[in-house]
């Protein structure tokens, strides 16, 4: 075969993706479109400031179960969120959707 005339396939998702914004629509990523930086840079602030709140008033009041659960949901919606943010930059990461994925589901059970 030609090397000149051979074309890389397009692979929209999954580990061996190929698309980029550059070579693809946007409709081909997983959610079919770009995640939102603001938002998601909002949820994180708002989150991480929740967790040292939770981690003030256990250290305070004492209700340490309560105040580690909290504080460990808060740690896992910044990893989701923060794997957003990696969604935005790319939307075919495949690292970035399972990161997000596996960080929301305790959150719908």
């Amino acid at each position: 075969m030609n090397s000149t005339t051979d074309e890389i396939p397009i692979i929209p998702f999954g580990p061996d993706a190929t698309c980029t914004l550059e070579l693809c629509p946007i409709e081909y990523s997983i959610f079919q479109y770009r995640p939102s930086l603001a938002a998601n840079a909002t949820f994180i602030v708002l989150h991480v400031i929740l967790m040292f709140i939770h981690l003030a008033l256990g250290l305070r009041l004492k209700h340490w179960w309560f105040s580690g659960a909290t504080m460990a949901g808060c740690a896992s919606n910044v990893i989701g969120y923060s794997a957003r943010v990696l969604l935005w930059q790319n939307p075919f990461s495949f690292n970035g959707f399972l990161l997000q994925i596996s960080m929301f589901l305790p959150l719908l059970a």
